[in-house]
């Protein structure tokens, strides 16, 4: 499902969040705890919408009921990406998840990412402050 996510979800069809995704879900990351699927497809909806030619990479690991991503994406910021206007240069982010399963769906997860100065995005977290999550 994690797999799943990530090439298909990631490549735009983020509806699939409710099939992968619990209704109650809650995620925390450096926006803060969301609850549901809404706030998961608004968080990828926001950053594809201001990153182009997304190349990205993945090692999933860990078994059972959680398993752990590490990740790394690259694209060119050309849309307002989180509250930053566009500047036309490449954004790198590395990061990590940590996931919990609940039966066959994803019911928590964290998640992690470089630091917004590491990416030149010194307003990173505002998306979550405009967008009420």
């Amino acid at each position: 499902m994690i797999e799943e996510w990530w090439r298909v979800g990631w490549a735009g069809q983020v509806e699939i969040a409710d099939d992968i995704y619990a209704a109650d879900l809650v995620m925390k990351s450096p926006f803060g705890v969301m609850r549901g699927t809404q706030a998961v497809k608004d968080v990828l909806t926001g950053f594809l919408s201001g990153v182009e030619s997304l190349e990205y990479e993945y090692r999933l690991f860990g078994g059972g009921n959680e398993f752990g991503l590490h990740y790394s994406l690259r694209g060119i910021h050309a849309a307002p990406l989180y509250g930053v206007e566009a500047t036309g240069e490449q954004v790198h982010f590395d990061g990590a998840c940590i996931y919990r399963f609940d039966g066959h769906k994803i019911r928590e997860f964290w998640q992690s990412v470089s630091s917004p100065s590491e990416t030149g995005m010194t307003c990173l977290g505002s998306f979550a402050v405009q967008s009420g999550l």
